[in-house]
C-alpha cells in the first residue's frame, strides 16, 4: 500500500449472495492500494465477523 489517492476502485457484491456492504470504495495510488484503502478493508472485516 502506498500513500497519495490518485482514484478509486468500486467493488460491488454479487446481487444474488447477501452482503452486509453491498457496494465497497477503494483509494488506489500508482502503484495499488492506498494507505487510507486500510480502513475500508477494516470496516469490511467487522460487519462480516473477520476474514476468512
Amino acid at each position: 500500500m502506498s500513500g497519495l489517492v490518485t482514484s478509486r476502485l468500486w467493488l460491488q457484491s454479487d446481487a444474488d449472495v447477501l452482503a452486509p456492504i453491498p457496494l465497497l470504495a477503494l483509494p488506489t495510488a500508482t502503484e495499488g492500494l492506498a494507505l487510507h484503502a486500510a480502513h475500508a478493508l477494516v470496516r469490511l472485516a467487522l460487519r462480516c465477523d473477520g476474514f476468512d
